[in-house]
């Protein structure tokens, strides 16, 4: 069950009935009584949080795990409607967007997360809804759109129960189940500025009491966009979003259980436009060709007046201004649903726990791939359709043997990935190509159609050698996964006081891909066969022959992979008193290889000479692409990337303190991967590649604290240091080589070695008070949330960009409102980023756009970098009630 993001902080029904469930079940029932023993018990565990990350219900204080969770209270007054909010209340936890929030969603944990967008690449943050795997972190990171119970981050990797892609660690999201005894349930209106507005609606009932229930949520978001652009008059970063989800519940024995959930959404978004965070001579191009960029580039660009569009000039990427080609968008459509069961039977010997899900996910998005109002490329808005579908099986057996308390379990995941990808070519293609051209070579060089016509004899019209609507037919990828894993985790109490966890896992990962790559791009392969007979210097295939639109890998290709890796974990921890532990850990984790999901990272038959008779292989009259592939390419070396893996190391201590008013946690991490799985983009292509060494190490303290003295008032806070980097001698790989007089460029990934990774900040802080009060005289309370969020400097691009870096900055959140004391209704004015702080979430160097970067002193800069900017102030009013 469980949408994706089924947690509507919103609409959390039962909000306050779950106020004590909080932090404290059980201790939520003793509230009826009022005996002197039962108040003792509530103060006690006042700040406990029962979490799961065990696959047994625990208090998050009691196991020698690094776990942070927030129930629903907790995301309600925060007014956390998204998964990406989370990073207000937890300092470890890093959640971006690239091109595409829907294809792009970046989770990273301890600094540690899979960059970009390429479907092959699968992330190191596993997501959880309800026990079920989401496979990709953009299926997950997205509307909270049901009631949630809690939601769980546990950070390092967790490969034993959470299995391959949860090498970073773990985002465990549980939803709120039926109401065996009432009928309950929840509405609530929210709206904002940028023209949003959300309405969200739950029912619980009970069919048969204490036996048979059913619950239903449902949201719909909509809002406008924080980009103009002033050439189309579209917004960008617009939401759109739908979801609907159902809960039955059955309980016809007291052994005996199963759930059953199902689940539809639908995202209707423009994201994403870019903005100038550093114009390069291109521009001026760009505006040869009548066209403009956004924001930022401190050149002319157009601002309507009226129905006129006149200039100005704009160094400021925060103006918020994009210019993208008419007729082009960046739209993204979505549409996602998914059925699961659990069942759970308890015989005498142990817990039988079985679980069950389907899921379909499909994507079609736009773009406007060069960030212009000129016509120089683009995708169709369906020209990018990507789509999962993941059936995935677990089953544990669980039980107590004496001090030993046992679990066994097998899981099992099919995956099915079609994907269809079409870059095509602009009606300014081949002027903006001559212009860069002849650039290039710093003196007048005929244009490509003059060319084109003396290749052929025939006499070609300036934009027709090179014609817009050229370029990709169709690059085709079917990629199947299956996936089984056998696993254990013990607990076993050495004493009373001393406890070991010892847990081991195999998993076994195949992945089978067949391809097929076919282009509509007759100029390229005429400049070739003109290359082979020395009538065109090459260095003029370099934009007519791009890799992502290349005719000379046109073919088919099939590949396949195993991996088999042994995870575990080995834990001691130690009881110093009833109130402070302390433990020390060991964990292994692992991500699978796979492939990059990309025509760009194939063997060029432009720069290879196979042969070794002096002629590049596309040169030679009878090239064969095909044979080409199978003889360079055959076993997609050059698309695969190999596993991930990680060792890790934690020491740390958890107590409570002022008789559990306070609660305090300290963890050091040391974290040291192989073949850190990187996606990088360089202008023209993305580049996958294993980085041989990567450590993240540091420190993390966290606290809550409510205290006797004044009631309603609850503090929480957290800081880590994080120094999470690449190694210093990454291997001899051309991708990290230096510049050098021989090759003053150096490789793409030159700035890797001993530097940090991308959105990896050495400190993050987080703060946040709630206290609420009644109100005298009246049947109203108050309350009031602020939560706070300071980032030191990252680099937001994978390459390691100076041009690229957000310097350190915070953001402050907050809510104020009333509510009736018989918790009915709710009402509260609410705002985010609230000093309206002005940052980029990812930085990139603009498609074809120049190169380079300031900090190689051989080669001068020609780069435009544009940026993805994060959201500006947003604020709002909501309305809830709940029966």
């Amino acid at each position: 069950m469980a949408r994706t993001v089924v947690t509507k902080t919103h609409i959390l029904s039962a909000l306050f009935s779950i106020f004590l469930l909080l932090y404290n079940p059980a201790t939520a029932q003793d509230d009826a009584t009022e005996t002197v023993e039962a108040e003792e018990e509530e103060s006690r565990t006042l700040n406990a949080v029962v979490v799961t990350v065990t696959r047994r219900e625990q208090s998050a204080q009691d196991i020698p795990v690094s776990v942070s969770a927030f129930n629903a209270e907790i995301l309600d007054k925060s007014a956390i409607t998204d998964v990406r909010e989370l990073t207000a209340l937890e300092p470890s936890l890093f959640l971006s967007s690239s091109a595409s929030e829907a294809a792009g969603a970046v989770a990273r944990i301890r600094g540690i997360g899979t960059t970009g967008d390429n479907a092959g690449l699968e992330s190191s943050v596993a997501i959880f809804i309800d026990g079920v795997f989401r496979n990709r972190t953009n299926v997950g990171l997205t509307e909270l759109g049901s009631a949630v119970e809690r939601i769980e981050v546990s950070r390092g990797p967790q490969g034993t129960l959470a299995g391959r892609n949860a090498s970073a660690g773990v985002i465990n999201i549980i939803t709120k189940r039926p109401d065996f005894q009432d009928v309950t349930g929840y509405g609530s209106f929210e709206f904002g500025n940028f023209d949003s507005y959300r309405v969200s609606a739950g029912l619980s009932v009970p069919i048969i009491r204490d036996k048979l229930a059913a619950r239903f949520d449902g949201t719909y978001f909509d809002r406008d966009g924080f980009i103009d652009d002033i050439i189309t008059g579209d917004e960008s970063r617009t939401r759109g979003r739908f979801l609907l989800s159902t809960k039955i519940d059955f309980e016809p024995t007291d052994n005996f259980s199963f759930k059953f959930g199902a689940d539809y959404s639908e995202r209707d978004e423009n994201c994403c436009a870019s903005v100038v965070l550093q114009a390069g001579p291109t521009v001026g191009i760009i505006e040869q060709l009548g066209g403009f960029v956004g924001s930022g580039a401190g050149a002319p660009s157009p601002i309507l007046d009226g129905a006129v569009v006149t200039e100005f000039s704009s160094d400021d990427p925060f103006d918020r201004i994009s210019a993208t080609t008419p007729g082009v968008t960046f739209q993204q459509d979505v549409q996602e649903w998914g059925v699961n069961g659990e069942l759970n039977w308890d015989f005498d010997f142990a817990e039988l726990t079985y679980i069950s899900a389907y899921r379909d996910y499909e994507l079609l998005r736009g773009q406007d791939v060069d960030f212009t109002s000129a016509d120089i490329l683009f995708r169709a808005d369906d020209g990018f359709d990507q789509e999962f579908e993941t059936f995935t099986q677990e089953i544990r057996f669980q039980g107590e043997a004496g001090r030993l308390d046992w679990l066994l379990g097998f899981f099992y995941l099919e995956e099915d990935l079609p994907f269809t990808d079409a870059i095509l070519l602009g009606s300014d293609f081949e002027e903006f190509a001559n212009l860069v051209t002849e650039a290039g070579f710093g003196a007048p060089v005929p244009d490509f159609n003059v060319i084109g016509g003396l290749l052929t004899g025939a006499p070609i019209a300036p934009g027709e050698f090179l014609p817009g609507g050229a370029g990709v037919i169709a690059d085709e990828f079917n990629q199947e996964t299956n996936s089984w894993a056998f696993f254990t985790h013990n607990i076993i109490d050495i004493t009373d006081r001393i406890e070991l966890t010892a847990g081991l896992r195999y998993s076994n990962d195949s992945k089978n891909l067949d391809a097929s790559f076919a282009t509509d791009n007759a100029g390229c392969t005429t400049l070739a066969a003109g290359a082979g007979v020395g009538l065109v210097p090459p260095a003029l295939l370099g934009l007519p022959c791009l890799p992502f639109f290349n005719p000379f890998v046109d073919g088919e290709l099939t590949a396949e992979r195993d991996d088999d890796e042994v995870t575990g974990t080995a834990k001691i921890a130690f009881d110093v008193t009833s109130d402070i532990l302390m433990y020390g850990s060991y964990a292994r984790g692992y991500k699978d290889g796979g492939f990059n999901l990309d025509r760009a990272g194939l063997p060029n038959p432009l720069l290879i000479d196979s042969d070794g008779d002096g002629i590049n292989d596309a040169f030679e009259v009878d090239f064969d692409s095909q044979a080409f592939l199978d003889a360079n390419g055959g076993d997609m070396s050059t698309l695969e990337f190999e596993e991930e893996t990680v060792n890790a190391y934690e020491a740390g201590i958890k107590a409570d303190w002022l008789e559990g008013q306070l609660t305090t946690n300290l963890t050091y991490f040391f974290q040291e991967f192989d073949d850190f799985q990187l996606n990088t983009f360089d202008g023209i292509s993305f580049i996958v590649e294993n980085v041989p060494d990567v450590v993240s190490q540091g420190f993390e303290f966290d606290m809550s604290y409510r205290p006797y003295y004044l009631e309603g008032l609850s503090l929480r806070g957290g800081v880590t240091f994080t120094d999470a980097r690449y190694e210093e001698d990454l291997g001899d790989s051309p991708l990290f080589a230096p510049p050098t007089p021989e090759n003053p460029e150096g490789g793409v990934l030159f700035q890797l070695p001993g530097d940090t990774i991308t959105n990896a900040p050495r400190w993050s802080i987080t703060w946040a008070m709630d206290y609420e009060h009644d109100i005298p005289a009246t049947p109203f309370y108050g309350f009031l949330n602020l939560n706070f969020r300071f980032n030191s400097q990252v680099f937001t691009g994978s390459d390691l960009d100076v041009e690229e870096i957000q310097g350190d900055f915070a953001l402050l959140n907050g809510a104020i409102g009333v509510g009736s004391n018989d918790q009915g209704w709710r009402a509260e004015f609410f705002a985010r980023n609230i000093f309206d702080e002005d940052f980029i979430q990812v930085g990139f160097e603009a498609p074809l756009q120049g190169g380079g970067t300031v900090t190689n002193p051989l080669v001068p800069s020609t780069q435009t970098v544009n940026g993805f900017l994060g959201e500006p102030r947003t604020y709002g009013g909501r309305l809830k009630y709940t029966f």
